[in-house]
């Protein structure tokens, strides 16, 4: 095998493979399915939330007839901790009826026609938090009346009570807000979750496309060809930076969509919570960097095979470790402060998926971030020359598939 030095290019040849492989990805439907179907998730997902936070948002209406019910008005003029609830006066039944039915009204609040407590009318089933807070307020009312009778006071109530309440406090300090901590990071850390899901399956489906063309191009042949006129790791890097590329413009065309529907809807003003979209370049930076270290060792992996019924049993123990890194984030979401947690953001490839949600929670800022991302780029750089040696030395094996121990040891003999 010879390569002219006076005429051959090294970038020109990475070039010419990139592009031809990056036509060879738009050329498949399963890629254009596979962005239609995310792009369909994203803008339901984002409109299914907008709808949600207009409900939240808008306040219930509910109606009485003659005077205000107390229940009704310690719930309608609470403190803004409880349901958003309106109040509406109605001068008969009659009326309050008619409002319902024309959905001036969410429910009616009037006294039982047993004689014995109160009920809540609406034409479907009532609202959770209203009913909830009614029958609170309800209770209250009740309770004061008969303390009153034995002489003691709301105020006598509420500091016995006070006194008595159970707060809950970690042994680690940590804090306990529930599964996306502090609620003014939890739609910063929704996001990410989604944002890592979209990564690992990117990562997934074109590392794999790599693996697979490999395959191909020794099972046909194909590559004796091409090794006679492109250098081996011109051919490798050609493949990855082509089909990396189009991975590219796909999650960054999901984030683009995802990031100007939050602007557009607000989702984050209508549940009240803060998004912090400085996590996408975040969740990008890391998407390139998991990118090339999976996509080295498909490549590796696909030269260790000829056909791609074989292709399972070397790519299992890459697979494995894509689903560590993919699972690793969301089992560890509830102990995020931990030590294991903290410290498997430092661990290559695990990085890749811990670090934006740690960015997430704030456990780590910018130059966290960076400094990850270092570890990580010395990690690939060092994955990229183990896998560049074996695909060197497999890329024209045939026959019966190749180990990786044996891989390793070609490797060790040079």
């Amino acid at each position: 095998m010879s390569h002219p030095t006076d005429t051959y290019s090294s970038p020109a040849a990475i070039r010419l493979i990139a592009a031809r492989e990056a036509r060879t990805v738009l050329t498949r439907k399963s890629v254009w399915v596979t962005l239609a179907i995310m792009l369909a998730a994203v803008l339901g997902g984002l409109g299914w939330g907008a709808w949600q936070g207009s409900k939240e948002n808008a306040p219930q209406v509910i109606g009485y007839v003659g005077a205000e019910p107390a229940a009704l008005a310690a719930v309608a003029g609470g403190d803004g901790d409880g349901p958003a609830v309106e109040s509406a006066g109605y001068p008969d039944r009659d009326t309050a009826l008619a409002a319902l039915s024309d959905g001036d009204i969410d429910a009616l609040y009037r006294p039982a026609e047993s004689g014995t407590g109160w009920e809540l009318v609406s034409e479907s089933s009532a609202d959770t938090d209203s009913l909830t807070a009614l029958r609170a307020a309800q209770a209250a009312i009740a309770r004061d009346e008969l303390l009153t009778e034995f002489g003691i006071s709301g105020e006598q109530v509420t500091e016995i009570t006070s006194a008595g309440a159970v707060t809950t406090v970690r042994v680690d300090g940590g804090s306990d807000d529930g599964a996306f901590g502090d609620p003014r990071t939890a739609g910063t850390v929704m996001v990410t979750l989604i944002g890592l899901g979209v990564l690992v399956m990117s990562v997934m489906m074109f590392a794999i496309t790599i693996g697979s063309a490999v395959i191909e191009e020794k099972s046909s042949r194909v590559v004796e060809l091409m090794v006679a006129t492109v250098r081996p790791l011109d051919l490798l890097w050609g493949k990855i930076i082509g089909v990396g590329g189009v991975g590219l413009a796909f999650v960054a065309t999901l984030f683009a969509v995802t990031a100007t529907g939050l602007g557009v809807t607000g989702i984050g003003e209508r549940f009240d919570v803060e998004i912090d979209l400085t996590v996408l370049p975040v969740l990008l930076l890391f998407y390139v960097l998991g990118y090339l270290f999976f996509s080295v060792l498909y490549a590796a992996a696909g030269s260790l095979v000829s056909r791609m019924e074989d292709f399972q049993g070397v790519q299992t123990p890459v697979i494995l470790l894509l689903m560590a890194v993919m699972y690793l984030p969301f089992f560890g979401l509830t102990e995020v402060d931990s030590t294991f947690m903290r410290v498997a953001a430092w661990i290559p490839p695990f990085s890749s998926s811990t670090i934006p949600l740690q960015y997430a929670f704030g456990n780590v800022g910018v130059g966290g971030v960076l400094g990850a991302a270092a570890i990580l780029a010395a990690a690939t750089a060092a994955t990229s020359w183990l896998a560049a040696r074996i695909y060197l030395s497999s890329i024209l094996h045939t026959g019966s598939s190749v180990g990786w121990l044996k891989a390793l040891r070609r490797v060790r003999r040079g």
